[in-house]
């Protein structure tokens, strides 16, 4: 555990980055539709491969292939935002539905881990999961997460992310300095 305790920083960056694509998301939600969809992928890239540079840098603990599968989704989704732009702006509510319900899922697959590992913070973090898997399966089944309400929603769940990312960070920098 003390392993991944070690890299909370790059979930930091991750959290930032999310938090900029939020701001951006609620400053200019239907004419920027077109730029969130290249921001997203840019930022899905860019967490995807700190995901896989963590899964990588925690090869020794237990489940981190469940963060190596986060990278890699975040990666591929990332690149295809990147390559197909505005068939991606047209499908976001499904596209960014199943990936926030990916992420969603990591988290509460995470949080069981911190359980097991008898990790404070644990609970916070399963309902953050939890949370997101709502509204990523909100965005997939619900017609009404049309495209304006959707750049709102996504404003939402990025901030919540980035947050989220925030508070977890700094969990396992406490963590790691109490395991020291």
């Amino acid at each position: 555990m003390e392993d991944i305790l070690k890299h909370w920083w790059l979930l930091l960056v991750g959290g930032l980055l999310f938090l900029v694509l939020g701001f951006v998301s609620l400053a200019y939600p239907m004419t920027a539709l077109l730029s969130v969809a290249l921001y997203i992928g840019l930022i899905a890239l860019a967490t995807g491969i700190m995901s896989l540079a963590f899964a990588f840098s925690n090869m020794s603990a237990g489940g981190w292939g469940w963060r190596l599968f986060e990278g890699i989704v975040d990666v591929l989704f990332g690149l295809v935002m990147l390559i197909h732009p505005m068939i991606s702006a047209a499908l976001i509510p499904v596209i960014i539905g199943i990936w926030v319900f990916i992420r969603g899922l990591m988290y509460l697959i995470d949080a069981l881990s911190w359980r097991r590992n008898r990790l404070r913070d644990w609970s916070g973090y399963a309902v953050i999961g939890v949370l997101l898997m709502v509204f990523g399966f909100l965005m997939i089944i619900d017609e009404r997460f049309g495209l304006l309400p959707v750049a709102y929603l996504l404003a939402a769940i990025f901030l919540f992310v980035g947050f989220a990312s925030l508070i977890v960070a700094f969990s396992m920098r406490r963590a790691k300095r109490e395991t020291a």
